[in-house]
């Protein structure tokens, strides 16, 4: 207390904002990356890599490891994962996707991420509602923490073949000059069209931050 009344309330404050800040240096990778730890139950990874093969450097089986996933997303600009998910319900940062050798979560990532655009094509690989989410996040918000321009990532559990042939058209998109929201919104758009319908698609969603 000051004069018997609280500091605060005796203490005139001036809230002065700032009107210049230092940009954030981050690191541009190049090429695409993608990493896939296979499973026998997920077939539709064989046909994601073979739409990738052609651009992408090919990481798979043993040699998908969180190691590996580290360098990709430290050298390459666009790197997309695929596998099983988890979300862990009450610490998300505790989820991640499944990899050769382990878990791959938010305290796995590097430093600072060189990737512009990260696919995480797997189940439940992010957390929109509920106490957790909004304390820790989870893997796409520490992505873009750490440097990543774009993440899509998925809210539910999602089928394999429906990950693949989006992210196959978001692949072509992208290598066609569309920039990343409009390559999202034309591969939802033409995987639409499919047989399969618009319920396969439901559980994905793109975070970015705006240039």
């Amino acid at each position: 207390p000051v004069g018997g009344v609280p500091l605060a309330a005796a203490t005139r404050l001036v809230r002065v904002p700032s009107v210049e800040v230092a940009p954030v240096e981050r690191a541009s990778g190049d090429g695409v990356a993608w990493i896939a730890c296979g499973e026998p139950d997920l077939p539709g990874l064989e046909r994601e890599g073979a739409a990738l093969a052609a651009t992408a450097r090919l990481v798979g089986g043993a040699d998908a490891t969180l190691a590996a996933l580290r360098h990709a997303l430290l050298d390459c600009r666009r790197v997309h994962v695929a596998g099983h998910g988890f979300d862990a319900q009450a610490c998300p940062a505790l989820g991640g996707v499944r990899l050769a050798d382990g878990w791959f979560g938010a305290v796995d990532l590097p430093e600072r991420v060189a990737a512009d655009v990260v696919v995480l094509g797997a189940c439940r690989t992010g957390r929109v509602r509920g106490t957790g989410a909004l304390a820790w996040g989870g893997l796409p918000a520490a992505l873009l923490a750490r440097g990543a321009r774009y993440v899509l990532w998925t809210a539910d559990d999602v089928d394999d073949a429906a990950a693949a042939a989006l992210t196959a058209r978001l692949d072509r998109a992208l290598r066609e000059g569309d920039d990343v929201p409009a390559a999202f919104g034309r591969a939802l758009r033409e995987a639409c069209q499919d047989a399969s319908g618009v319920a396969a698609l439901l559980p994905f969603r793109l975070s970015g931050i705006l240039p």
